[in-house]
């Protein structure tokens, strides 16, 4: 059975409560989270990126980089910014604590209604200015959009596995012997590739039938 929580907290809840017995989605692993919840074998490793958008004027300028120069590069340049994140990531504590490592002040605003992908199109829309994600998320949503940059990575490289809830070690034992054969297959490969490296991808977000670009019916 499949439930549907796009808010990170009420998953670690419905853990705790055995209403659900397994959160299958990219988790960072992280020692706070090892104290409450066991993990899975890391199913992916990612890195938290910067989602920025290009100068308005992108296209008109001459060379790349004097875009690059409109761009944050050094997250020392995060001082006094906002930043926008999903309620519940892990996403806050790295910005706090990068706010610690400069020495300044980071806003940071969790949303209550958007997750990342939601975020990072506020992003290209110009309703905020910047939001943190998962690389291989901001990587995708680079296709759909192409005034945002995703380039500036805010922490090292991480680890993402599923959770389930302390001393569940015989479900653990079987999750982490699939993980292992279903991550060496070639299906697994096939769907990674399919949604992550699909250069067919940038061509359906184009069309004005993608919920990207008014998301028509076709007749």
């Amino acid at each position: 059975e499949i439930k549907i929580e796009n808010d990170l907290e009420n998953a670690f809840e419905a853990l705790e409560e055995e209403e659900i017995d397994l959160i299958a989605t990219g988790l960072t692993v992280t020692r706070v989270r090892r104290e409450a919840v066991d993990f899975t074998e890391p199913h992916t490793t990612t890195r938290q990126m910067l989602v920025q958008r290009l100068p308005e004027n992108w296209r008109k300028m001459r060379t790349w980089d004097d875009i690059e120069e409109k761009l944050i590069r050094n997250p020392l340049e995060l001082e006094n910014e906002t930043i926008y994140i999903q309620k519940g990531s892990i996403f806050r504590n790295r910005l706090n604590n990068l706010a610690n490592e400069i020495g300044g002040h980071i806003q940071v605003i969790e949303s209550e209604d958007k997750e990342m992908e939601q975020l990072i199109e506020a992003v290209a829309r110009g309703e905020i200015n910047y939001t943190v994600a998962d690389e291989h998320v901001a990587k995708v949503n680079e296709k759909y959009y192409s005034n945002i940059d995703v380039k500036t990575p805010v922490s090292f490289e991480q680890n993402l596995a599923w959770a389930v809830k302390k001393g569940s070690d015989s479900l653990i034992t079987v999750l982490n012997n699939w993980l292992e054969d279903f991550n060496n297959s070639i299906t697994s490969r096939y769907i990674y590739d399919k949604y992550f490296n699909n250069p067919r991808s940038v061509h359906r977000a184009k069309s004005e039938f993608h919920s990207v670009n008014g998301g028509k019916i076709s007749r």
